[in-house]
């Protein structure tokens, strides 16, 4: 809680995350709670790490690979 993340997402699009607390969700400035699915997939992961993430959308399983953790 409190950090930022850096995941690489399959096919190498690169994405940047803030994980804050449980009412701070806004996906559209990438800032997710660590009780979404998202946070949860994520929580207790290290760089080099393989998060695997549910698309609402397509209902399929995202796999991401963490890059970097640091704090905000």
């Amino acid at each position: 809680i409190g950090t930022k993340v850096m995941v690489t997402i399959e096919g190498g699009e690169e994405r940047s995350m803030t994980m804050l607390g449980a009412w701070d969700g806004d996906p559209e400035k990438n800032i997710v709670s660590y009780l979404s699915e998202i946070g949860q997939a994520l929580l207790g992961k290290v760089v080099g790490d393989v998060a695997e993430i549910h698309d609402t959308d397509t209902e399929e399983l995202i796999s991401v690979k963490i890059t970097s953790i640091g704090s905000i």
